[in-house]
């Protein structure tokens, strides 16, 4: 009973003192939270990755499998709250693509990373936020951004769509005859 008592309150303490690291996801100015609205493809979002602890952390912000098709990460950069030596390295395999980030060894809470999200097909793709000290495959928090088409190209594929209902094509053995002007 003691053992079962004392693991308890290992968990129960230990649970109390792990930071809690997060994604938010704001507009592309970076300063207005994004309200998961529908985007359009091509548009972009800031992606921050915020603790609310003073602890070495190091994990990941990945599109994996076909979320991949979807959407990109880039431009990662690391804020000073994330510690001296705080790195983000760009990260693609078979699997996943995004960036592997590392808070230094100094790190105070606060807002340590930011990257941007552009959206480059329709679809919903999820971003996945990594913790690796809990798993290096199932991300610790998810963000789906639902994206479509931008007007432009809706429009123009619905113009061609009209158009192409108006568009006569002769059919094979037709009789229509064809004409040379001559060349004298």
């Amino acid at each position: 009973m003691k053992v079962i008592l004392f693991i308890l309150c290992f968990f129960s303490i230990s649970s109390v003192t792990w930071g809690d690291v997060s994604l938010l996801v704001f507009e592309s100015d970076g300063m207005t939270p994004f309200d998961f609205r529908d985007i359009n493809v091509g548009a972009s979002l800031k992606c921050i990755v915020r603790s609310d602890a003073a602890d070495y952390w190091n994990g990941g912000l990945l599109l994996t499998d076909a979320n991949r098709d979807f959407g990109v990460l880039s431009d990662a950069e690391y804020l000073p709250a994330a510690g001296h030596n705080s790195v983000a390295y760009f990260w693609e395999d078979e699997f996943s693509s995004g960036f592997d980030l590392y808070a230094g060894p100094d790190p105070i809470a606060g807002d340590w990373f930011i990257l941007t999200y552009t959206a480059l097909a329709e679809g919903s793709p999820s971003v996945g936020l990594f913790d690796y000290d809990v798993s290096f495959q199932v991300p610790v928090q998810t963000v789906t951004i639902h994206q479509i088409p931008e007007p432009v190209t809706s429009l123009l594929l619905g113009l061609g769509g009209i158009f192409s209902l108006y568009v006569r094509r002769p059919s094979k053995g037709s009789d229509i005859q064809v004409h040379y002007p001559r060349r004298d």
